[in-house]
C-alpha cells in the first residue's frame, strides 16, 4: 500500500515475504455489491486498485493505516478468492492465523455494511457535563450512559458487527484491537483495555470471553477449565448463512484443538461429549427451526437454524451411566474444525419410551419453549409429567412430521388429518383444529449429578426415530429431572441398549 495518499493500492502475494508488519479488517460486508477478488480479475487486482473503487469501510481503513505508517492491510473481500468454494474453505480454515499474527485488528464495529464506513456520525449530546460546587471548589463531572459504554466493552449491544458471528472470532483472535464503536474509539489487548472517553479503562485485559489469550492461560494447569471456555465462543451470533455456523468459529477451534490435543467433533469435543452433548437453547425472543440445509448432527447446537444460544446444563459432582462407543464426522475438505456433511454418535445407557404431550397453545407458539412429557406408562398407573427444553418450536416439528418423520404422532385428536407441509405457526387461522398432540419420544439418560452439592438432579437427551437412516435416532432435547417419581418410572422401564444419534 503506497505511503501517497492519491497513489493506487494493489494486491500482493506475500508467500516470499517473512515477517511482514500488516493490519486486518474485521467489518460485515452487508447486501450491496462492491468489488471483490475473482478468478476473473485477480491480474488487475494484482495490478493495482482505484482507491474510489473500493466501499467507504474499506477506504476508512486505508486511512488508518497510512495515518499509522503501516503499510499492508489484509481485507478478507480483497485477499479471497471469492466464487471458489475449495479455495474459501482453504483460507476460512486459516483465520487463526490471519488474524492471530495480525499487528493490529481494526474493527468496524458501527457499521451494517461497508458502505458505512469505519466513522459514524457520533451523537453530540452522548456526554453530558454536570457542574457543582463541594468544599469551595468547581467541579465539572462529565457523564455518560453506562449501559451503552458497558456492552461495548462486554460486545453485545454496541455496534452491529458485536453481533455477527465472523466477526466474534476475528475479535477473539487479534492480538490487538482498535475498535471504532458508534459513539468512541476504544482498544484492547492482552494487557488492557482503553476506551476514549475513560470510563472504562481497566488493565488486566478485557472480559476473558474477548480475550483468547486469558483463555489459554487460565486453563494451563487444567484442560477442563478450557472445556468450559469452549462455552463461550458457541454463544450464536447473526450470519448471513447458516452454513457458517462451524465455519465462522474455525480459527477459534483450531486454537482450542491445539491446546486441548482434542478431536473436534461438530462443535463438541471427543473426551467432554458427553457432557457436551446436553447443551441446551435457552432463547425465548426467537423461534428456531431444524436447518433446510444440513448445517451438523442433529447432537450438535449448530443443527439449529435461527438465533440460538446455546448452553450447557450445568454440573456439579457429575456421575455418567451413558457411555460414549464411537463418534465421528464427515468434513468438507481437509478442514477438521469446519463444514461438516454428515455425523454419528454410537452410545450406549438406559433408554425408555415416552412421549410428548403438546397442548394447543404451544403447538400455536412459534418460539423456543419447555413441553411436557412423561414415561409410558402401565394399565392402571399413574404417570408421573415432567418438562424437558425441546431445541426448536415443537410445532415446526410437527409441520414436518409428513416428511421427516423425525417426531411420531401416537395419539392426536383431529378432525382431519394433520397438512403434510410445515404449519404456519403466525396465521390467526390454524389449519386444523385440535386439543393434545401426544407424539412418541425416547429418553436416555446420560447421568446425574449433585448442584452446589445438594440437589440431586438427572439428566436425559430426549430422542426420536430418524427416517433418514433406519434405525438410528435424532435429538429433539435435553431433559433436567429431580422428581423422585420419575425417576422411578424411569428406572422401572429402562433398558440398557446402545443407539446411534444421527
Amino acid at each position: 500500500m503506497p505511503d501517497n495518499g492519491d497513489a493506487e493500492l494493489r494486491l500482493i502475494s506475500t508467500v516470499n515475504m517473512a515477517n511482514i508488519q500488516y493490519v486486518a479488517l474485521s467489518h460485515c460486508w452487508g447486501t450491496k455489491t462492491h468489488l471483490k477478488t475473482t478468478s476473473e480479475n485477480l491480474d488487475a487486482m494484482l495490478s493495482g486498485i482505484s482507491l474510489k473503487a473500493l466501499p467507504k469501510t474499506c477506504r476508512h481503513a486505508v486511512r488508518v493505516c497510512r495515518n499509522l505508517g503501516l503499510r499492508y492491510l489484509w481485507i478478507d473481500s480483497l485477499c479471497i478468492i471469492q466464487g471458489n468454494e475449495s479455495e474459501w474453505r482453504h483460507e476460512a480454515g486459516k483465520m487463526s492465523t490471519v488474524y492471530g499474527n495480525a499487528f493490529l485488528v481494526i474493527v468496524a464495529s458501527a457499521a451494517s455494511g461497508d458502505h458505512g464506513g469505519i466513522f459514524p456520525g457520533r451523537i453530540t449530546n452522548y456526554l453530558y457535563t454536570l457542574n457543582f460546587e463541594w468544599k469551595g471548589h468547581d467541579i465539572e463531572l462529565k457523564l455518560q450512559p453506562w449501559r451503552t459504554h458497558y456492552l461495548a466493552q462486554h460486545g453485545a449491544g454496541e455496534g452491529y458487527l458485536s453481533r455477527r458471528g465472523w466477526a466474534y472470532q476475528e475479535r477473539l483472535l487479534g492480538r490487538r484491537s482498535l475498535l471504532y464503536h458508534r459513539d468512541e474509539i476504544a482498544w484492547e489487548c492482552n494487557e488492557t483495555w482503553r476506551c476514549e472517553c475513560g470510563v472504562g479503562d481497566r488493565v488486566g485485559g478485557p472480559k476473558y470471553h474477548y480475550n483468547l489469550h486469558e483463555m489459554i492461560l487460565s486453563a494451563q494447569h487444567n484442560p477442563q477449565i478450557l472445556y468450559e471456555k469452549w462455552r463461550l465462543v458457541i454463544l450464536d451470533r447473526l450470519l448471513s448463512k447458516q452454513t457458517d455456523k462451524l465455519p465462522a468459529i474455525s480459527g477459534v477451534a483450531e486454537v482450542f484443538r491445539f491446546h486441548l490435543k482434542d478431536d473436534y467433533l461438530a462443535g463438541l469435543w471427543r473426551r467432554d461429549l458427553l457432557r457436551g452433548l446436553l447443551w441446551r437453547n435457552i432463547t425465548n425472543l426467537y423461534a428456531t427451526f431444524p436447518a433446510s440445509e444440513y448445517c451438523a448432527p442433529s447432537w450438535s447446537w449448530a443443527s439449529l437454524t435461527g438465533y440460538t444460544t446455546a448452553h450447557y446444563v450445568p454440573w456439579g459432582d457429575e456421575e455418567f451411566c451413558a457411555e460414549i462407543l464411537d463418534a465421528h464426522c464427515e468434513t468438507v475438505g481437509k478442514e477438521l474444525t469446519g463444514e461438516v456433511t454428515g455425523g454419528w454418535i454410537t452410545i450406549s445407557g438406559p433408554l425408555a419410551k415416552g412421549s410428548f404431550m403438546v397442548p394447543l397453545e404451544v403447538l400455536e407458539r412459534s418460539l423456543y419453549s419447555t413441553i411436557p412429557f412423561a414415561m409410558d406408562k402401565k394399565q392402571g398407573q399413574s404417570s408421573s409429567v415432567e418438562y424437558c427444553g425441546v431445541d426448536c418450536s415443537i410445532g415446526a416439528w410437527l409441520g414436518q412430521a409428513g416428511t421427516d418423520g423425525v417426531l411420531e404422532q401416537i395419539g392426536m385428536r383431529l378432525k382431519r388429518p394433520p397438512p403434510r407441509k410445515p404449519i404456519n405457526l403466525t396465521s390467526e387461522k390454524r389449519t386444523y383444529p385440535l386439543d393434545e398432540c401426544n407424539v412418541r419420544i425416547w429418553c436416555l439418560k446420560i447421568g446425574q449429578g449433585l448442584l452446589c452439592h445438594r440437589t440431586l438432579y438427572h439428566t436425559f437427551l430426549i430422542l426420536g426415530k430418524s427416517q433418514k437412516r433406519e434405525g438410528s435416532f435424532e435429538r429433539l432435547g435435553v431433559g433436567i429431572i429431580r422428581s423422585r417419581k420419575f425417576i422411578a418410572s424411569f428406572d422401572e422401564k429402562a433398558i440398557h441398549t446402545t443407539v446411534t444419534i444421527i
